[in-house]
């Protein structure tokens, strides 16, 4: 008795079912693609105020940046003002001891550093910090 020979599946029927699975595949693939680069709706918590007492010397390591604006998003603008990103995050305004503004004009923006001056701690209206450094000195680390 001769064997019964398997019917091969038409060609079309193939392509058919492969064109549907890639299709399946690239939606699956652009939803995560999609879902992993939005922007997460992260929750803020209030900044800390630091431990050290309004007036007293400090020295804050971290790197000099243009401040965040308040909002939820943050305001994006073109204007810049100067500000120190501590190594824990916190941000702080910053104000030049030099009448004539060259210590922070001279500063270097996206480099670690050490700022050396006096510290108040202040609500500011305008931008997310913690506090005002009256700078005294910059120090490249």
């Amino acid at each position: 008795m001769p064997k019964k020979q398997q019917k091969s599946r038409p060609k079309k029927q193939s392509l058919v079912f492969l064109a549907v699975c890639g299709l399946i595949f690239l939606s699956l693939a652009g939803a995560i693609l999609y879902v992993g680069t939005r922007p997460s709706e992260k929750t803020t918590t209030p900044p800390t105020v630091p431990t050290v007492p309004d007036g007293k010397q400090v020295i804050i390591k971290g790197e000099l940046t243009c401040l965040l604006h308040k909002g939820n998003p943050p305001i994006t603008t073109d204007e810049c003002a100067y500000g120190l990103k501590a190594d824990d995050g916190q941000y702080y305004s910053l104000r030049d001891a030099d009448p004539q503004g060259k210590t922070l004009f001279d500063a270097p923006f996206h480099t670690p550093v050490s700022v050396k001056g006096t510290l108040e701690t202040e609500q500011n209206d305008r931008y997310e910090t913690v506090g005002s450094i009256l700078v005294q000195e910059i120090i490249k680390n």
